[in-house]
């Protein structure tokens, strides 16, 4: 062999005169004579076959080991000496090493020579796949369609020189191609049937992908997000950047659908994130969640989720985000942090064009932070954004500051300024502005110093009839002052003197009546001498003489409610049933819980439903988690005993249901799941009476094996009609632990039953002409009789059946047939 190194193997053209008998290598040339020379004979009459078969399975060692370079050499040297069956393969392996050395030029040349030379041969089919295979990725879909069409569409069967594997291949790019070149239906129904594969084959995901890149491009969102599935559910688990990426494209097609599906987004979201938390398309994912919780209005979702990816975020909606994390912050008033992202945005966004607006957002979530931040946050705004549409907003926070802070000299040009605009914008207080107004002017003294000039002024003004009006809205005034000192008793007495000087039953006395009840109320909650008496006076003057006052229902409930504690329920009933109407918002709950007493003590059932319903509606009592106070579970369990009673099974079962829920129900538990049990047993609710029996034995460990509970549990297994299994456990219990007696025939009526659910007639027409035999009772035997005629007439025994009616028309006469 020739001396490897150097040379790269043949040229193209070198291989072409090869194939068409031009000669052989110099090599190849050199190494006839040294063999002849050895040999001692003639060129004519050596044999060379085995020396070139040895050097062909030295390529092809050097072929298999992945030596392309050396294995390009080695066939290149035997090419045109081998015969032509080998030659064929030869040549297809130079291509084959070209192609694996990235040299595809010399490869797709190799391979056209192939297939033109050996049309229709395996190995040229194969060249023309490979050649079509070298086109495709080199972008000349065009070029490449003929030859992926040609083998795709070569032979099967017997006369088929290629395998599935490569037509399937050859199929797959000939579709991908006419999708690139403007024949998209043509290669859509191609692709369609790959991405349809089940279970998918090796091209699925890539034909899925194709098709979901297609359908956004028509605004076909559906087809996207299953196409973008299919992808996520064809690739290879290892393919993790694949697989993100098909999870975020399907979420984020889910989302563009109308409605949007936002529950499959987010799954579809988060399982991206799992897949590849790192990658490229963990941005996606980032971003499309926080844009979904956002509007979700899942605040606590997006801070976390912000936390944790704000590096890892699509860069085009990146303030878009840091501002929804921010509003996140905000309205979970979290307010250091919403402050924080607040500068971050206004930080790496300045050019953004909504910086002005989220500077205001930051001053409120600062102010809320502490109002100590308004005098600072305001100037700093009002300096940097002087033209913004918010400023008077701004303005008013600064007036409302001050004036808060006592600071009137400060804050009264503000209130001016406001106050002469022409027109003020929407939202600002506009009475509040103009009130505040004069009010800086005189108010600039402290409380204790206005109460003091009020009385000053009522001293000496006062009882002159020119300064009646202006003594009257003193005192009004100085009782407010002494209210903001704060001097709770004092205000209490100026607000009578107001009372006295109004006329009687006016909006005056009525002013200053209310503000007495509110004033002594907060007395008497310290315990002040008299402050209770004087509140509860006020009260009984409100309810009498104010009926519009809006603290009527506060009069009404806190005057019930003594008369309540008292137990003088006659007086306690129409005043809670008064607040209860006049106020439901504040006293409905308080109102209706003491209300619901009074009537379960007169055993007014009626009545005492329906308060219990308007209490549990209004305090939610069916959520374990209600923080109100609940009606007693006995309260419960009465109601249910009453209807129980009365034959209402309906109602019975409500009433013992919200037993078993109750968080207190004590020593009612076990029984209430009993009689719930009991309740859905008459109902012939069978699956809920199920659940109730097993839950009693549960909670009743010492009665769960008793003859009567095995009896209802079989009765309600058998009426469900699942588990038989169960069923005839029960009853083979009963029947061990009681050989006769009631409870024994109850459990052979019962397992006439069960065969009869199972229309095993003949079995149970056995079982209940045994019973209606062996067992007399003007209940169970007249029961066994009927069943037995009915399972007789199931099972075709007609004479039978008639036998069993006669008897028991004979000896059970006025025997009803309720449908056992």
């Amino acid at each position: 062999m020739r001396a490897r190194g150097g040379a790269r193997g043949l040229a193209p053209a070198l291989v072409l005169g090869m194939v068409l008998g031009l000669g052989r290598t110099g090599a190849a040339q050199d190494a006839a004579p040294a063999a002849s020379s050895a040999a001692g004979t003639t060129a004519a009459t050596l044999d060379v076959r085995p020396l070139l078969d040895t050097q062909l399975q030295q390529a092809d060692m050097l072929y298999t080991a992945k030596r392309y370079d050396e294995a390009l050499l080695a066939y290149s040297d035997l090419l045109a000496s081998l015969a032509e069956s080998q030659r064929e393969q030869a040549l297809f392996r130079i291509g084959e090493s070209y192609r694996l050395l990235g040299r595809t030029d010399e490869a797709a040349s190799v391979f056209k020579l192939l297939s033109e030379t050996y049309s229709g041969d395996a190995f040229a089919v194969m060249a023309s796949y490979r050649r079509g295979d070298i086109l495709y990725r080199k972008g000349d879909y065009a070029g490449a369609l003929p030859l992926l069409d040609g083998v795709a569409n070569a032979p099967v069967g017997p006369a088929s020189v290629i395998d599935d594997a490569t037509r399937e291949a050859a199929r797959f790019f000939a579709a991908a191609s006419r999708m690139r070149i403007g024949k998209e239906e043509e290669g859509n129904a191609i692709l369609r049937d790959f991405a349809g594969r089940t279970p998918p084959i090796v091209y699925t995901a890539a034909a899925a992908q194709m098709l979901a890149e297609w359908s956004e491009r028509k605004d076909d969102w559906a087809g996207a997000q299953t196409y973008w599935q299919t992808v996520l559910n064809a690739s290879a688990p290892t393919e993790k950047a694949a697989r993100a990426q098909a999870a975020s494209r399907a979420a984020l097609a889910a989302l563009r659908q109308n409605p949007p599906r936002e529950n499959e987004a987010e799954k579809l979201f988060l399982n991206g994130l799992q897949i590849d938390p790192d990658g490229a398309y963990a941005k996606v994912a980032n971003t499309g969640l926080l844009d979904l919780y956002y509007r979700q209005q899942r605040y606590k979702e997006v801070v976390a989720l912000f936390d944790k990816s704000r590096d890892r975020l699509l860069d085009s909606s990146r303030a878009a985000v840091f501002l929804e994390a921010a509003r996140s912050h905000y309205r979970l008033k979290n307010l250091p942090d919403a402050v924080r992202i607040y500068d971050l945005f206004l930080s790496q966004f300045s050019a953004n064009g909504l910086v002005p607006a989220v500077a205001y957002e930051r001053l409120i979530a600062q102010v809320e932070l502490s109002r100590d931040n308004v005098p600072g946050e305001t100037a700093a705004f009002l300096s940097a954004y002087p033209a913004s549409p918010v400023v008077p907003q701004v303005l008013y926070l600064r007036a409302r500051w001050y004036s808060d802070q006592k600071r009137f000299a400060e804050a009264k040009p503000i209130w001016d300024q406001l106050a002469g605009m022409k027109d003020l914008p929407d939202g600002l207080p506009a009475t509040e502005i103009y009130f505040e107004a004069p009010r800086a002017h005189y108010a600039l003294s402290e409380w204790k110093a206005a109460a003091d000039g009020f009385a000053l002024f009522i001293k000496k003004e006062g009882g002159r009839k020119e300064t009646a009006a202006l003594e009257f809205s003193a005192r009004q005034c100085r009782a407010v002052a002494l209210e903001n000192v704060p001097d709770a008793a004092g205000a209490v007495a100026a607000w009578a003197e107001v009372a006295k000087a109004a006329s009687p039953k006016s909006p005056e006395v009525q002013m200053a009546t209310e503000r007495i009840a509110v004033l002594d109320a907060r007395l008497a909650a310290n315990n002040t001498p008299g402050a209770k008496e004087g509140m509860l006076a006020a009260f009984r003057q409100i309810v009498s003489d104010f009926p519009g006052s809006k603290l009527l229902p506060l009069a009404a409930y806190t005057l019930g409610a003594e008369a309540f504690a008292a137990r003088d329920y006659a007086s306690a009933e129409p005043l809670l049933a008064q607040a209860r109407a006049g106020d439901p918002k504040a006293w409905q709950i308080p109102a209706t819980y003491r209300l619901l007493w009074i009537v379960w003590q007169k055993k007014d059932l009626d009545k005492t439903e329906a308060l219990v319903r308007d209490y549990d509606g209004f305090t939610n009592a069916a959520d374990p988690q209600s923080k109100e106070i609940r009606v007693p579970a006995g309260l419960y369990y009465w109601m249910g005993s009453q209807e129980a009673d009365a034959g209402h099974p309906e109602a019975a079962a409500v009433w013992y249901a919200a037993v078993t829920v109750h968080p207190a129900a004590g020593t009612y538990l076990a029984s209430a799941w009993w009689e719930l049990a009991e309740a859905q047993r008459k109902l012939k609710r069978w699956p809920a009476a199920v659940v109730s029996y097993q839950t009693f034995r549960a909670k009743e460990a010492k009665s769960a094996e008793t003859s009567p509970v095995l009896l209802a549990l079989a009765e309600a297994q058998i009426g469900e009609g699942k588990d038989f299994a169960g069923a005839k456990e029960n009853l083979d219990k009963v029947l061990l632990q009681e050989p006769e007696g009631k409870n024994n025939a109850q459990a052979r009526y019962l397992t006439g039953r069960w065969h009869l659910a199972q229309k095993q007639y003949g079995d149970a027409l056995k079982s209940f002409a045994t019973l209606s035999l062996i067992y007399r009772d003007d209940v169970i035997t007249p029961r066994a009789l009927n069943a037995a005629a009915q399972a007789a007439d199931l099972a075709g025994e007609k004479a039978q059946a008639e036998g069993f009616r006669k008897k028991l028309r004979d000896g059970y006469p006025a025997f009803n047939d309720t449908g056992e």
